[in-house]
Parts: C-alpha cells; structure tokens; sequence
C-alpha cells in the first residue's frame, strides 16, 4: 500500500484546497471592499435566514446567523454594484416578506492604521451601523443601502468637488 504523501494528507484532512480555492475566488474579486447583505424575514418559513443566505455565496463567503429570522451574508473583496444585485436576486427568491440591507466596507475602515485598537474600533462602526438600520428595517421591493458614517459614493464627492470649482469661478468672476 502506498504511502500517503505531504499533498494528499493536507488535502483531505485540512481541507487545504478548498481554502485555497476560496480565496482565488476573492482574489479575483480584486475589490477594495467587502458587502455585507443582511436578510430579515418578516414572516415564518420553512428555511431560515442563514439557510436562504447560503445558496447566495460561494466559497470565499460566510453567513452569520443571529437568530432564524435575521442572517448576515458577507461578501469579502467584492464591488457594491454585485452586492446590490444579489440583494435583488434575493429579494425577488425570498418566499416571504423581507428586507435586505446592502452595507459596503471599505477596507480602510476594518484595517484601521493596522492597530487592534483601531481594527475594533472599525469592526465597532460597522456592527452600530446594521444595529441602527436594522432597527427601522421594513419590508420592501428593493435593497435598503446601509452607508457608515463619513461615507460617500465617489460620483456623489467628483459632483462635490466640480460644484465648489464652479461656485469658486463664479465668486472669481464676481470681483
């Protein structure tokens, strides 16, 4: 009988390939941000939340589960603009009401200056941001955009920035 070698062994009893796999598939993600879906039944069914949410990920993704009814998707180097198109796959698959709220991460809001303080310091704004939006959550036919404080969309700051340079030229043309 042949003996096991160093590849076999790490990949059936570590699970070495599924791993590495997974994050092939964040690398090729190549986004600087993570999404979190977050999935509230407002009705009894027969999944649950984290069930609904598993068959919307791959491999590189995990779902938490905060009670039967709430569940969390997390989406990990992944661009808004995808998040936001599961969130409307799971909307219109979701066999009772619901609402999922689409929060996007940067990455500089979790590797906050690369210290632990200010990594849970990140992890903290994040979590109070899906507390509150949670809070109010109602069911609806689209996705409900969570934003972190201080956070912008980038055509929203280039619209900011070419309406100061006009209102600059205007004062300029004033004088």
């Amino acid at each position: 009988m042949p003996r096991d070698t160093l590849q076999t062994e790490l990949l059936a009893k570590t699970g070495l390939r599924p791993a590495l796999e997974a994050e092939a598939l964040r690398l090729a993600r190549g986004c600087e941000t993570t999404q979190l879906l977050v999935l509230r039944l407002f009705a009894s069914c027969s999944a649950t939340a984290a069930e609904l949410l598993q068959g919307t990920g791959q491999a590189c993704d995990t779902v938490f589960a905060s009670s039967a009814d709430t569940a969390v998707l997390m989406l990990p180097r992944c661009s808004e603009e995808h998040g936001e198109e599961l969130a409307g796959m799971l909307l219109t698959a979701c066999p009772v009401p619901c609402a999922v709220l689409v929060c996007s991460v940067p990455d500089l809001v979790l590797a906050h200056r690369g210290t632990a303080r200010g990594v849970a310091r990140g992890a903290d704004k994040v979590l109070a941001s899906l507390e509150k939006a949670l809070a109010s959550a109602q069911p609806g036919p689209a996705p409900v955009l969570v934003r972190l404080p201080g956070q912008r969309r980038e055509d929203e700051a280039r619209v900011s920035v070419e309406e100061k340079n006009f209102l600059f030229s205007c004062c300029l043309r004033t004088r």
